[in-house]
């Protein structure tokens, strides 16, 4: 493998570029090129990657440039977007002559508010030969470029005589310098790391003194603690402080208890709301846990104070860490611990479960390993950290829950006594791999002696074996239902054991392929195991947050770092008990300017129970390229910085919900470009709350956990997870509103839509089948993905599926995962051709149920492909309801879903293939291409576009100019008859 000379866009419509230069050994006669993408970041599609410019010739390397073009005239105007605030670029004009007397070039700027600077003079020309060579510096507050390239031949020749101007032949610009890493300079001042042992002081290191503590406690004194809460208003769902609504936009980051400055310019600007670090490695590292029933808050209270001198009008939310009890504990109640097949505990280093170490637990052996091979590390104790590992508890141990409420009381009962508490409004708790409540075990394994390990199996701890009979009495009842259902004629609930490594690999240990699903039949105790790990995360994390709110009467919001639709843990019980009030998380895959983005959450059953969902935005942008830490996309200019945030909370706006600014470096923020776009978000933002944000939609996705449940431990080929994402995707694209929700909510939403669509529900339990088959009237449209309802509570097989789906249905395994459009007349299929489906290779290791339509009084859509008359997409009219298989493996088109849509009658908004989203009385789009945009209202509106505050009357039909990249949010108002 080797890397190649990166050259980024000049627009947001031109392909990333990289060369390479490659060596030819003597006798070479062919390359085998083969491309690569690192983690799976990208998918390499037939329409998203190609190879030009191949030859023998020997490049000449130099800088890329930033900004390349042909000109011919005499004179010029470029207008750029595509130029960093407080960079340095050199910019290279090529003449016709040598002679340039009244030759030159004025700059000027536009600001984010359509703000332009006088034109000036560019000076220090350089003449090199024909050209020309100019270095300036971007203003700060940049956000579009102008260079006006002039000649006096106008005036030397006069207007009817331009064959004598001299000509502008070519401009190019490159970027020469960065601004200083400014995150080094910060972590080398928080690590004590530069040269000579004396590290530089950054100028947004926080310090407070006694009169600064003083000043902060007047200032609150007149701000009495007022309660926190999330209510539905006007369909969508808000922050409430002390009885007013406003915007939930929370800003967060990484600074180390708020040593830096980061928020303090999103706080002028009127985002308030701050999820604050505290130190670093949560309560079991940060020193303030000393022994039992004996705390030490004096470190937090420093922290808030730094954020308060940052922002006086801050509502602060205090990041917990990972709830872990100090190493004391673990070794005072070794039995409590987490333990793995091979019964050894886990211990970690730092709280974010990123190194992990399994061992036995007698006598601190575990403990003492693990801390003796970070002795000589500072790295964590610099952040305000008192020791570097911990163990980990079961998450059903009862005694670490007591210890851990107990710690969570007092130290909210604490805050709510201090001077500061007004400032206080929310927690947020961690657990888990990430923080994100991940299970442990999964990656970054290492035994006592620092040896790596695989994936490791839990929890085989006592507390975890007590809570699966819990959690099996519950379900059966009674021995004989357990029996029946596990088809074990001994095993009782008293004796219940939770499967073994054996049983829970048993799919990978034969040859291969590998079955896919577990058969409830034979298998139904590692489904009851699976569920009964993702609930009991759930029940922690509900019994924290109860915790929490219960150690003081005053209101105040719970909040996570959680994400659920690909991997769940205990997600409905989350929704449907109180606890938690707000979840967030990344996602990574379609974030690209021009595509939609999308959450890691079932949206509308958020809504649906009154729960904030938050999209965390922390999209790297164009501060990064002064900054250390990058590590994904780069939106490198601030014209991409303004429409990927333009687009994330545009989108949130539309679907009632909020996001979180995660600022990963220090200050991203603090930047004016940024701050200035997001205290027009937050501004826009507020005037939506009063708008009706309930959904239009009448056609709505529901994703299950039971799918989750169904699959074998650690198969190599999630198909849940990829395809969730994909379908997340693609929903956006189809011009048409569409609700996401769990599948478990079904029964309370099924008289809202038209059209239900089940893409991931290979897995469904008998009660979630009965409440399908209540929405088979009406003329209801039901589309159903791949082997929909192939595993059911007790049972698997082809007949389920075709019970479900009313349609007549063959099972046979080797059937490819793609299929190929064959009716490109039909109302569902008329915008499609061509193939749908991706990864044939994985027939090769694993086996999943295939199945073909052979219903002869089904409309056959598409064929598998290179199986001419074995339909895998069909539709039926079924007499009171209507009937679609999709039996490929793959997202479902923009197109397809366009096409439900068309065939159930719903309204279309439009057929461009833009991201879209929708809200009665707000509409957002997200130019994916340069163009025309159309969009068809149901109505006449009077239509306001929010981002730019122009007002455009009645209309029906919107028509924009737009670039790829381009925001617009639409106020829909009823317009008078």
């Amino acid at each position: 493998g080797f890397r190649g000379q990166f050259k980024a866009p000049q627009t947001l419509g031109e392909w990333k570029t990289t060369r390479h230069v490659i060596e030819f050994k003597e006798g070479a006669a062919a390359l085998d090129l083969r491309v690569v993408f690192r983690g799976g970041g990208m998918r390499l599609r037939l329409d998203n990657f190609r190879i030009e410019d191949a030859g023998l010739s020997e490049p000449t390397f130099e800088i890329p440039p930033v900004y390349a073009a042909a000109l011919a005239g005499g004179v010029a105007l470029l207008e750029l977007d595509l130029l960093t605030p407080t960079l340095t670029y050199e910019l290279t004009v090529t003449t016709a002559t040598a002679d340039h007397r009244g030759l030159g070039v004025r700059c000027s700027t536009v600001n984010g508010r359509g703000e332009a600077t006088q034109p000036l003079e560019l000076p220090g020309v350089v003449e090199r030969g024909p050209d020309l060579v100019y270095r300036f510096t971007v203003p700060a507050d940049a956000v579009r470029t102008r260079l006006d390239l002039y000649s006096d031949d106008l005036q030397r020749h006069g207007p009817y005589y331009n064959r004598k101007y001299r000509q502008f032949q070519r401009v190019v610009i490159r970027l020469v310098n960065t601004r200083p890493a400014e995150d080094t300079m910060m972590y080398n001042f928080e690590q004590g790391m530069a040269d000579g042992g004396v590290a530089p002081r950054p100028r947004e290191v926080t310090t407070v003194s006694e009169l600064d503590r003083r000043e902060i406690d007047h200032y609150l004194a007149s701000r009495p603690p007022q309660e926190v809460e999330i209510k539905r208003i006007n369909g969508g769902l808000a922050l409430v402080v002390g009885g007013r609504p406003q915007p939930p936009i929370i800003a967060a980051g990484y600074t180390a208890g708020g040593r830096f400055d980061s928020i303090s310019q999103l706080g002028k600007r009127g985002v308030n709301v701050v999820r604050m670090d505290n130190l670093a490695g949560g309560p079991a590292l940060n020193g303030t846990w000393l022994g039992p029933g004996e705390y030490d808050f004096g470190p937090l209270d420093e922290a808030v104070y730094r954020y308060l001198k940052q922002n006086r009008n801050a509502q602060l939310m205090v990041w917990l860490g990972g709830l872990y009890p100090p190493l004391w504990w673990g070794d005072q109640h070794p039995d409590e611990i987490l333990r793995n097949q091979d019964n050894l505990g886990c211990s970690l280093y730092n709280d974010y479960g990123e190194d992990c170490m399994w061992g036995p637990l007698e006598n601190g052996q575990l403990g003492q390993a693990h801390a003796r091979k970070w002795a000589g590390s500072r790295w964590l104790l610099n952040k305000g950290a008192k020791a570097h590992v911990t163990y980990v508890p079961s998450p059903a141990s009862l005694l670490y829950r007591q210890a851990m409420k107990e710690y969570l009381t007092a130290l909210r009962r604490h805050v709510e006594r201090q001077p500061y508490a007004s400032a206080v409004i929310g927690y947020f708790p961690h657990w888990g791999y990430d923080g994100q409540w991940n299970w442990l075990g999964q990656v970054k394994n290492q035994d006592i002696n620092n040896r790596p390990l695989g994936p490791q199996q839990v929890d085989y701890s006592r507390p975890m074996q007590a809570w699966f009979r819990a959690f099996l009495k519950q379900r059966y009842g009674s021995d004989a239902a357990l029996q029946a259902a596990w088809g074990q004629a001994a095993v009782t609930l008293a004796t219940a054991a939770i499967p073994t490594p054996a049983e829970r690999f048993a799919s990978m240990a034969g040859p291969k392929p590998w079955s896919y699903l577990l058969d409830p039949a034979r298998q139904r105790n590692v489904m009851d195991f699976n569920e009964a790990s993702a609930q009991v995360v759930g029940d922690l994390l509900t019994d924290m947050a109860q915790a929490i709110k219960a150690a003081a009467p005053r209101k105040v919001l719970v909040g996570t770092y959680f994400q659920h639709i690909d991997r769940d843990f205990g997600h409905d019980q989350l929704l449907r008990q109180p606890g938690l009030d707000l979840s967030g998380g990344p996602e990574y895959d379609a974030r690209e300017v021009g595509q939609p983005g999308i959450s890691p959450h079932t949206h509308d059953s958020f809504r649906l129970h009154g729960k904030l969902e938050l999209t965390e935005v922390d999209h790297r942008i164009f501060p990064v390229l002064w900054r250390t830490y990058a590590s994904n996309q780069l939106f490198e200019t601030p014209r991409k910085t303004i429409s990927i945030l333009q687009r994330e909370f545009g989108r949130q706006i539309c679907r009632g919900q909020g996001a979180w600014l995660l600022d990963m470096g220090f200050g991203w923020y603090n930047e004016p470009i940024p701050a200035d776009t997001m205290g027009q978000i937050h501004e826009v933002f507020a005037q939506t709350l009063t708008l009706d944000r309930a959904s239009p939609a009448r056609m709505a996705m529901f994703i299950g956990p039971d799918s989750y449940y169904a699959e074998h431990f650690r198969t190599d080929f999630n198909r849940k997870y990829w395809l969730g994402k994909q379908v997340r995707a693609t929903m956006a694209l189809a011009g048409v509103p569409i609700d996401l929700y769990s599948v478990n909510d079904l029964p309370a939403v099924a008289d809202r839509y038209k059209v239900f669509i089940f893409p991931l529900a290979w897995s469904l339990t008998d009660a979630q089948v009965a409440s399908i088959e209540q929405l088979k009237r009406d003329g209801n449209l039901l589309v159903f993905g791949p082997a929909a309802g192939y595993v059911g509570s007790s049972s698997r097989g082809a007949e389920r599926v075709a019970a479900l789906t009313g349609m007549a249905l063959k099972q046979d395994d080797r059937l490819p995962f793609t299929v190929q459009v064959t009716d490109t007349d039909h109302a569902i299929t008329r915008d499609l051709q061509g193939f749908i489906g991706v990864d044939e290779g994985n027939h090769a290791t694993l086996d999943y149920p295939m199945l073909e339509v052979v219903d002869p009084a089904a409309v056959a859509l598409a064929h598998y492909a290179g199986q001419e008359g074995r339909v895998g997409l069909a539709y039926k009219n079924c007499g009171t309801w209507q009937s679609v298989y999709c039996g490929m493996v793959a997202p479902l088109p923009a197109e397809l879903l366009r096409g439900l849509a068309r065939q159930a009658g719903l309204h279309l908004y439009s057929t461009g293939g833009d991201p879209m989203y929708f809200a009665n009385q707000v509409l957002a789009i997200h130019a994916a291409s340069d163009g025309l945009k159309t969009i068809t209202l149901p109505q006449e509106y009077l239509v306001t576009s929010l981002w730019d505050q122009r007002e455009f009357g009645r209309m029906k039909v919107i028509r924009r100019e737009m670039r790829t990249g381009d925001n617009a949010l639409y106020r829909l108002l009823p317009a008078a008859p």
